[in-house]
């Protein structure tokens, strides 16, 4: 009896351990999923981090450059300002550059971070626990009531049947060797 006893314990503990492994692994493969798709959006952040520090040094080289050209403009003796001089090639080289800023900064986006998002459904988790119930159940004394009828017995070779399990009353008629099972349809209870 012992050992009975021993042999369903363990193979309760078994079959929980098998669920409990199931769910522990799922629970490792949703953190791996979300993992990669943190280290996808970091990369994504950190591109346009690096785009975004690009175009900045481009920025400060050319207001460097701008400042300079206006500082030896200041400085400097004023001549005519007619193509091919000195003038007009520093301020074409500044319409490029204005130029050239105006693209950049037209194709730079602002950075959008977004994390992945967890969505944990408590649906699913009612489920998991109705299912639970009814995982592994312990019937005991049910098997000793299957089966079981209370007769009442007549006298012109009748007999009623109430059958405990499924309430349905039965009539049966007894004949010399031979029985007719009929049925009266309805169900007490």
């Amino acid at each position: 009896m012992k050992l009975r006893r021993i042999k369903d314990i363990k193979m309760v503990d078994a079959k929980y351990q098998k669920l409990i492994d199931k769910i522990r692994g799922q629970r490792a493969q949703i953190k791996i999923r979300y993992n990669d798709c943190f280290q996808i959006e970091e990369k994504r952040i950190n591109q346009e981090l690096e785009n975004f520090e690009k175009h900045m040094s481009l920025i400060n080289f050319n207001k460097e450059t701008v400042t300079k050209t206006v500082e030896e403009l200041e400085s400097g003796p004023t001549e005519k300002i007619n193509g091919g001089s000195e003038v007009s090639t520093k301020i074409d080289n500044f319409k490029k550059i204005q130029d050239d800023l105006n693209e950049q900064t037209a194709k730079l986006q602002d950075i959008q971070i977004s994390f992945p998002q967890v969505q944990i459904s408590m649906d699913g988790f009612d489920n998991i626990d109705k299912e639970l119930e009814y995982l592994i159940k312990i019937n005991h004394n049910k098997y000793l009531m299957s089966d079981k009828k209370i007769a009442f017995f007549g006298d012109t070779n009748k007999v009623m049947l109430l059958d405990l399990k499924s309430f349905e009353w039965v009539i049966k008629t007894i004949n010399n060797n031979s029985s007719s099972n009929r049925s009266l349809g309805g169900s007490a209870g």
